[in-house]
C-alpha cells in the first residue's frame, strides 16, 4: 500500500475540517449580524457563505476521488464502505490518525448543522416580524381610509333638482 493515497486522503479530511471550522465562524459572525439586523454585514456573509460554499464542492470532490485510489489500494470492491470499516482494515497507528480526523469533522459539521439551523430559525423569525410589520401598515390603512363604512341609499323618489322658478 502507498503512502501516498493514505497521506493524501488524510491532508484532504484535515482540509475540511479547517474549511468547516472558518465556516463556522462565518456561520457566528451571521448569528450576531442577524440579531443586529445589520443588513450590509449580512449580504458581506453571505458572499463568504457562497465563496465556502464552492470551496467545499472541490474539496468534497477531491476527497472523494482520493477514496476510490485509498480504496483501490486497499483492493476494496465495495464502493459504499463506511470510513470505520476501512479504518478496522489499516495498522492500529494508521487507523487510529484517520479515526480521528474523521471524528475532528464529524463533530465540525455538526456544529455547522447546528449552528446553520439556528440561523434560519433566525432568518425566518426576523421574516416573520416584517411580513407581520408590513401587515400591520396595511391593516391600519385599509381600516382608517379605505373602509366601508357606509351605504349607498337611492332616492326612489321623482324630483326636479332645478326648479324654473326664482
Amino acid at each position: 500500500m502507498k503512502q501516498d493515497a493514505y497521506q493524501s486522503l488524510i491532508l484532504i479530511l484535515e482540509e475540511l475540517v479547517s474549511v468547516y471550522s472558518a465556516f463556522f465562524d462565518t456561520l457566528e459572525q451571521e448569528k450576531s449580524a442577524l440579531i443586529a439586523f445589520d443588513l450590509s454585514r449580512i449580504s458581506e456573509i453571505n458572499k463568504a457563505k457562497e465563496a465556502f460554499i464552492t470551496k467545499t464542492k472541490t474539496l468534497e470532490r477531491t476527497r472523494q476521488i482520493n477514496t476510490e485510489i485509498f480504496l483501490n489500494e486497499l483492493n476494496v470492491t465495495d464502493k459504499n464502505i463506511r470510513l470505520t470499516q476501512i479504518v478496522d482494515r489499516l495498522p492500529k497507528d494508521r487507523g487510529a490518525k484517520l479515526r480521528g480526523v474523521q471524528v475532528a469533522l464529524d463533530i465540525t459539521l455538526t456544529r455547522v448543522r447546528d449552528l446553520n439551523k439556528q440561523n434560519e430559525r433566525l432568518t425566518q423569525n426576523a421574516l416573520n416580524i416584517i411580513r407581520h410589520s408590513m401587515n400591520l401598515g396595511g391593516d391600519q390603512v385599509n381600516n382608517t381610509t379605505y373602509r366601508k363604512q357606509g351605504h349607498l341609499e337611492i332616492n326612489k323618489l321623482p324630483g326636479k333638482i332645478v326648479s324654473k322658478e326664482a
